[in-house]
């Protein structure tokens, strides 16, 4: 009776794991492997769809896989797996990105990806701090440019080389019907430029009497009289 007793015990145990099991997805035998039936790169294909990182054997591949990974978890330590610099940078980009963290940006050991993470908080929060903060200049400089743009503040515009900074002010007035902005140009023809630009857009005769240069001042009032 006792053999019976334990017999009866030991199936009870297994019926509870056996519905505990199924209810949180989980079963007591792992399923089976069913990437190794495919060969090459259909089977690290089929390693990345599930995540299985380590079971992938193109190098660069494990990589992005472990980035994915990383991002899926949002865990900035997994990121330390990656063997590859870029990747590495890129999985820790997209790391403060998910968790909206400026600050994990200064972790980002290669440059090119931490550039991208400056530049990305600097749209983000339409904060021109960050665009300082991006090592390589024509990254920076577009930071900036972008940013000019996408606020119409004209005053970023400064931080251009001389001739973009002047086609940056004069599309900003000409967007915002702004003269003030203009009146930020040292060049005295490229100043008068702008305001021509933007009296003829909205056929105002008041700002062609702004221009300092007769000639173009002139012009100004013809090009609006032309069109009446």
């Amino acid at each position: 009776m006792k053999v019976v007793g334990v017999l009866l015990i030991i199936v009870l145990f297994f019926i509870a794991s056996f519905s505990l099991n199924k209810l949180t997805g989980s079963t007591v035998a792992e399923s089976p492997d069913q990437c190794l039936s495919l060969e090459g790169g259909a089977r690290n294909d089929c390693y990345f769809e599930k995540l299985k990182c380590s079971k992938i054997t193109n190098g660069p591949f494990r990589d992005s896989c472990v980035a994915e990974l990383a991002k899926k978890k949002g865990d900035l330590a997994v990121c330390n797996l990656v063997k590859g610099e870029k990747a590495r940078g890129y999985c820790q980009f997209e790391i403060a990105k998910t968790k909206k963290n400026l600050e994990l940006c200064e972790k980002i050991t290669d440059e090119y990806w931490a550039d991208n993470c400056f530049s990305h908080f600097a749209a983000e929060n339409e904060n021109e701090e960050q665009c300082s903060s991006i090592e390589n200049q024509e990254q920076r400089q577009r930071c900036f440019k972008d940013l000019a743009f996408g606020t119409n503040k004209y005053q970023l515009c400064s931080f251009l080389d001389e001739n973009e900074e002047i086609r940056c002010i004069i599309k900003i007035a000409r967007a915002t019907k702004n003269t003030d902005a203009c009146k930020n140009i040292d060049d005295s023809l490229q100043k008068d430029a702008c305001l021509h630009y933007i009296a003829t857009d909205n056929a105002d005769l008041s700002i062609c009497q702004q221009i300092k240069f007769k000639g173009v001042r002139e012009r100004c009032i013809e090009r609006i009289n032309e069109g009446k």
